[in-house]
């Protein structure tokens, strides 16, 4: 069955079966009995207040319940009320469609949208937004959390995280996808509030996001099983220099590839006593404290390859590119950095290659070092399509060809890498910018020199 909902000219005591007999209100929605294949429509353009909407009965396989929209015009709107916007709790097979959820609530506990303890979730072109809390919250508490989709939804002006997942109990949420999501001015915590933020999660994706202008981290990983970053554009997060990172690390075997961070407080930052994490194929320019920062001494098995590193000092005025905050040269040892790029260009300060708390290196004597990091690493300028406005690579850029098979078969614009790769986030085809810099899906244009 289909039900229709409209705030101005719907009535309760109507069937709710057809546009002109919708329901009116968020509480019959709540209150009414619901099977599996159901779908219940929102009159786009419409306002609900006052009461939040908690999805009274579980979908199954194959037959969820759908909540969506009908008509033209603006999402509807549900604003709900202290409590929240929008709760899926104890729940499974539930689908929500193109909805606005716009927090009217002053507790920071509370998320606009929260789905809790359930499974089988779907929340596609979803908005949530001015919560007091985040914007998206997947909580695992006593039950189950898996198979849970967030993709193409927006989250923006929540006062903590802008999507998050996270668990109270052993074992969190499983397949936590969030992909193709934007998370924009989130946070009011620069220490603790990110704009997607995972938590203890299993085998996750974050892939295909943009997350930019939040207060914390563009994207933080903490203490998650098996997570795979991908095809990510984080930028101008943080500036505080607590924690706010285009990606911050604070987990053991996460892959991170294909991303492009720049204009973040630090561009990448992996934390202490973290071990296993792979960074292959990320573009990194212009962070305006360091591009690259290894928090500690006690990370090892870390891989590092096939990534851009570069810092202009006539855009981001600091001197040095490579922050790595160690009392020890023997972190080197224990983790392994090659076929990279690095360069940091400044007119005053010369060919220096920067490692923060121990000395200052030149290049060469950067690779002479006992460790011997980057043997096979180039210090050149990558030569982008524009700097720094398009990130692709120029034809004749010394990056073409100068990477490393890891295994990695696509680039950020899903086409075919060579072998050897190019290193960097883009793949040059045929001598011209993969899938071309007008053609690319890629928030490239939104590159400026104050990143």
């Amino acid at each position: 069955m289909t039900y229709y909902v409209d705030a101005t000219t719907g009535d309760d005591d109507d069937d709710g079966l057809t546009e002109e007999t919708a329901w009116q209100t968020i509480g019959k929605v709540n209150g009414a009995i619901f099977w599996p294949g159901d779908s219940i429509l929102f009159k786009r353009g419409e306002t609900w207040t006052g009461t939040r909407l908690v999805v009274p009965a579980s979908g199954s396989n194959g037959s969820p319940i759908t909540f969506g929209t009908y008509g033209s015009g603006a999402l509807p709107i549900l604003q709900g009320d202290a409590a929240g916007c929008f709760r899926i709790a104890d729940k499974e097979y539930i689908t929500v469609e193109d909805l606005d959820a716009s927090g009217v609530n002053t507790d920071p506990s509370v998320a606009a949208v929260q789905v809790k303890d359930s499974s089988h979730i779907i929340l596609d072109g979803v908005t949530g937004r001015d919560a007091a809390g985040d914007g998206f919250y997947i909580e695992k508490d006593t039950g189950t959390v898996d198979d849970i989709l967030v993709q193409d939804c927006v989250a923006y002006d929540n006062a903590v995280f802008g999507i998050s997942a996270q668990r109270f109990v052993a074992d969190g949420p499983t397949d936590v996808r969030v992909i193709g999501c934007s998370t924009y001015s989130n946070g009011t915590d620069s220490a603790a509030h990110h704009g997607i933020y995972l938590r203890e999660c299993i085998d996750s994706l974050v892939q295909e996001n943009i997350s930019y202008s939040n207060v914390g981290s563009g994207i933080k990983i903490n203490t998650c099983t098996n997570t795979i970053v991908e095809r990510n554009a984080s930028y101008n997060n943080g500036g505080a220099g607590i924690c706010d990172d285009g990606v911050r690390v604070h987990t053991g075997g996460t892959t991170i590839r294909n991303n492009l961070l720049y204009g973040n407080f630090t561009n990448i930052q992996i934390l202490d006593d973290i071990n296993g994490d792979y960074w292959y194929h990320n573009t990194l320019v212009n962070a305006t404290d360091s591009g690259f920062n290894a928090f500690g001494t006690n990370n090892t098995g870390h891989v590092f390859k096939n990534n851009i590193i570069l810092q202009d000092g006539n855009v981001v005025g600091i001197w040095g590119i490579y922050c790595v905050r160690l009392t020890e040269l023997a972190w080197l040892s224990n983790n392994t950095l090659d076929y990279n790029s690095w360069i940091y260009i400044d007119t005053g300060n010369g060919d220096t290659f920067y490692a923060m708390d121990d000395a200052s290196y030149t290049w060469a004597e950067w690779q002479a070092l006992p460790a011997s990091p980057d043997p096979n690493s180039i210090n050149q300028n990558p030569v982008f399509v524009t700097d720094y406005t398009d990130l692709h690579l120029q034809v004749g850029s010394p990056c073409n060809n100068a990477g490393e098979n890891v295994g990695v078969t696509d680039d950020y614009d899903g086409v075919t890498r060579g072998d050897p790769p190019d290193i960097g986030a883009y793949e040059l085809v045929g001598g011209s910018a993969s899938a071309s810099a007008s053609a690319s899906a890629s928030p490239s244009a939104s590159l400026s020199p104050s990143a």
